[in-house]
């Protein structure tokens, strides 16, 4: 539904929308990756009866995972344009300034 909406407004911001989404998947991973790192820790220290590891492991896991998020939406806020150069190396100008425009309100 999304992809016809933006199909519809024409060629420039179908490649901004494409650049942009590729940018925030790519920081997107990082907080998946951290929850389901965290999830196997639980699971394995849990199923081994080790309460005190779990909660010391969500805790630790939380704090690198918001740290991580900070860090990330600071890269991202002050570094769209370096990020939409990037991936939009042969663009004419207008999908930079689509993409551009949509990746800080991202976050």
């Amino acid at each position: 539904m999304v992809q016809r909406s933006v199909n519809e407004i024409g060629i420039y911001a179908v490649s901004a929308f494409t650049a942009s989404t590729r940018i925030e998947d790519f920081v997107n991973a990082f907080g998946s990756s951290m929850s389901q790192s965290v999830s196997i820790f639980t699971a394995q220290n849990y199923g081994a009866g080790s309460l005190i590891r779990v909660k010391n492991g969500v805790r630790s896991g939380m704090i690198i995972t918001v740290l991580l998020s900070l860090f990330s939406s600071v890269v991202l806020f002050f570094g769209a344009g370096l990020l939409m150069q990037l991936v939009l190396a042969a663009s004419t100008g207008r999908e930079f300034e689509a993409g551009f425009s949509y990746l800080p309100s991202a976050f």
